[in-house]
């Protein structure tokens, strides 16, 4: 896990994105740092990375005097991918195999599609990616996994990759019984259950922690939630944010996403923006 004062100046560049999505006032800005730092500065250091991360986003609504920064950006990035879902359909229709074409898909749009591009930019980027390999690829493994759950836990990262997770999801649910996780409130990019049913999500799929948060912090989560997170199988996890939060679990998880952090590059050897299909860090050590 990333050392977490490592995280505070990564957390407050993220504040400064977060204000200048709402405003272009440099006053603002710099009202908003102030209040991050206040945050930081006036209780114990939190003890995760995640939790770095949520305490300076909230403060930074509560001074911006908004729910949602994230909210039109969000909704932009879902029409953007879902303008490309009818030739995602086709690829995964006529791959010799569908569920490793989810997966493909997956990868090259979690790379390419934080990226502020067009339509046709995006279509572009997407097929430039499907041409390369994953840095650190143990599908092979989630697949012989999968062959033995039941029930499989899905759990949403940003909102930019939805629909190619809906389509895995999709995939998936032929071969088990699943339940998808979002966000119980807004957090940066993440996935909230609205984001998630504007991507095509149906409402009664979607299962809520219960308690504000970034990433899937099981210690924050409803006591009904963690009942239902020890029923299943197996849980596959979409997004850096959800790394930091369940890699400690002692529950098989499949980690599916795009690298960002320093401290997640240098333990995988790979460069930022590498795409990862990995166990957790206590399957890996049990594999070794």
């Amino acid at each position: 896990m990333k050392p977490v004062p490592d995280c505070i100046p990564d957390a407050l560049a993220l504040v400064l994105q977060t204000a200048r999505i709402v405003s272009d006032d440099p006053f603002i800005h710099k009202k908003v740092l102030m209040r991050a730092m206040d945050e930081l500065a006036d209780s114990n250091l939190p003890e995760t990375p995640n939790e770095v991360f949520f305490r300076v986003f909230a403060a930074s609504c509560k001074a911006l005097g908004v729910k949602d920064p994230y909210e039109k950006l969000k909704a932009r990035s879902i029409k953007v991918i879902a303008g490309l879902e009818a030739d995602f359909q086709k690829r995964i229709e006529t791959a010799a195999e569908r569920l490793p074409a989810c997966l493909d898909l997956l990868m090259a749009t979690s790379v390419v599609s934080r990226k502020a591009l067009g339509r046709a930019e995006m279509e572009s980027a997407i097929q430039e990616q499907l041409g390369r390999a994953p840095s650190k690829d143990d599908r092979q493994k989630l697949l012989e996994s999968l062959g033995s759950a039941k029930k499989i836990l899905y759990v949403l990262g940003i909102c930019s990759s939805l629909v190619l997770d809906r389509l895995l999801v999709e995939e998936l649910s032929k071969r088990a019984e699943v339940t998808v996780v979002a966000q119980s409130s807004p957090a940066y990019e993440m996935a909230t259950a609205e984001d998630a049913v504007d991507a095509g999500f149906s409402k009664e799929s979607l299962l809520l922690p219960g308690a504000e948060m970034y990433g899937l912090d099981l210690s924050r989560a409803s006591r009904e939630f963690r009942n239902s997170y020890g029923e299943h199988d197996l849980v596959i996890a979409r997004g850096e944010a959800n790394y930091h939060a369940l890699n400690d679990s002692s529950k098989p998880v499949f980690y599916l996403f795009a690298t960002g952090c320093p401290f997640v590059t240098a333990e995988y050897g790979v460069t930022s923006g590498a795409f990862l299909i990995s166990p957790a860090s206590k399957q890996k050590a049990q594999a070794d």
